[in-house]
């Protein structure tokens, strides 16, 4: 390498000359770093199966299916009964994933976890629960019980959800109190509700 400093009319110019020789391993070190960032991030923006994780078998459009049963106190009573016969085992009594037969190295889902609603709609549930999956292990319900119990457990599994601090609430509603005062402010008495 060399550098020619000034004249004008030399065939580098002023510019920084490297031999051909010395720029074709850093040339191919370049070409092949960015080959490799460019591999890197096209598998990471690669699109996922619905529910986000690996070995689940949920069809296309899972997630835009509605649950056919209507909810109802009947309902969620079979589904409780339902959650605590075939669930609770492995997700515990309150859903958050420490129950008896749950694997301590892959605990299963905290299904109280509200923030995560927004991955797991009725749809995507019910092929979770339908098919299960087998690492990390989640049994498969599909031949222990009928398809209308496993949407009847996603509404009792849905009441299980709880709001997180983080997740935004929508505003509540003014609600008037029907009650009238029972008092005259002006006369100094104290107002009873």
């Amino acid at each position: 390498m060399w550098l020619d400093a000034g004249r004008g009319d030399s065939p580098g110019g002023g510019w920084v000359v490297i031999p051909a020789r010395l720029t074709r391993v850093p040339l191919c070190a370049g070409v092949a770093w960015i080959c490799l960032t460019l591999a890197v991030a096209a598998m990471r923006a690669a699109p996922q199966a619905p529910g986000g994780a690996e070995g689940w078998q949920i069809p296309k459009g899972a997630e835009a299916e509605a649950n056919p049963v209507p909810p109802n106190a009947d309902v969620l009573a079979k589904g409780m009964s339902l959650y605590r016969a075939k669930c609770q085992r492995c997700h515990g009594a309150d859903g958050k994933g420490h129950g008896p037969e749950g694997d301590p190295g892959h605990p299963p889902a905290d299904l109280t976890d509200g923030s995560r609603a927004f991955l797991n709609p009725d749809g995507v549930m019910f092929y979770k629960i339908w098919n299960g999956r087998a690492k990390p292990k989640m049994p498969a319900m599909k031949s222990e019980i009928a398809p209308a119990d496993v949407w009847t457990v996603i509404h009792y599994v849905k009441t299980l959800r709880k709001m997180r601090a983080t997740t935004p609430l929508l505003p509540q509603p003014r609600v008037p109190d029907p009650s009238p005062s029972v008092c005259d402010r002006t006369a100094g008495e104290e107002c009873v509700r």
